[in-house]
C-alpha cells in the first residue's frame, strides 16, 4: 500500500443549469471530486441538505460492503 495522496490530473467546469456551474476534478486514482463550495451550491439549488446527502452516501457505501 502506498502513502501517496491522489493528485488532480484534470479539472473542468460543468454547467448544470444556467447560472449553476460546478468544477469537477479527476484524480490520478480515477475518482472524481467536486469542491465543497460547489457541492453546497448544487445541493442548495436541488433543495437538499448536504448533511443528508453525505449521510445517504455513507449508508450506500456500507450497504455495498
Amino acid at each position: 500500500m502506498t502513502d501517496k495522496l491522489p493528485t488532480v490530473i484534470s479539472e473542468s467546469e460543468m454547467q448544470i443549469v444556467p447560472g449553476l456551474t460546478i468544477t469537477v476534478m479527476v484524480l490520478d486514482n480515477g475518482r472524481r471530486i467536486i469542491p465543497a463550495e460547489d457541492m453546497h451550491r448544487a445541493c442548495e439549488w436541488l433543495g437538499m441538505d448536504l448533511a443528508d446527502v453525505l449521510q445517504r452516501s455513507v449508508v450506500a457505501e456500507q450497504v455495498k460492503s
